[in-house]
């Protein structure tokens, strides 16, 4: 599956990857919806958090059953547990929230190497300074934080069905 290509190399943002397992405090600093991959009915956001220390961590959600939920659940606390309507929700609304994350590292299978994951996320008791980092939106109606994007979620992008579509 193209969305869980990981490369920790990436030159278009200012952070390095968290690389142990902790609790962080962090900013919600990109939103991003890939599209719909061409080979099933779905797309998905991915969802970044950069820490007060620059390092950065990604959660994934399918847009699926399971991946709604998931991300249903993360909204009430982003939220402050207010009540919301998802489908009326303006995501990007959330852009700058502080949270806490924890981290853990996990090994696949297909994958070569260890990654972080996002296993929760809760309600932030101390703000950090949060100024000096970017906060990055994207989506097809408002595409242009493009370039600022990680060149495997560009890449990941440019492989959707509307990608296509704007761009035939």
């Amino acid at each position: 599956m193209p969305f869980m290509i990981w490369n920790f190399l990436n030159k278009t943002i200012n952070s390095t990857p968290i690389k142990n397992i902790g609790q962080y405090s962090a900013v919600l600093n990109m939103i991003i919806y890939t599209g719909t991959y061409k080979n099933l009915n779905y797309g998905q956001v991915i969802c970044g958090f950069t820490t007060a220390n620059n390092e950065i961590v990604y959660k994934f959600y399918p847009l699926h059953s399971n991946g709604k939920a998931a991300m249903d659940a993360d909204l009430q606390i982003l939220c402050g547990n207010q009540n919301y309507k998802a489908q009326d929700f303006d995501l990007f609304s959330l852009l700058g929230t502080q949270v806490s994350v924890d981290v853990d590292i996990v090994s696949e299978k297909n994958k070569p190497y260890p990654h972080p994951i996002i296993s929760t996320i809760s309600p932030l008791k101390q703000k950090f300074n949060a100024n000096a980092i970017d906060l990055i939106r994207f989506s097809f109606e408002e595409m242009e934080d493009f370039d600022k994007l990680p060149d495997w979620i560009q890449k990941t992008i440019q492989e959707s069905k509307e990608w296509e579509k704007i761009h035939r």
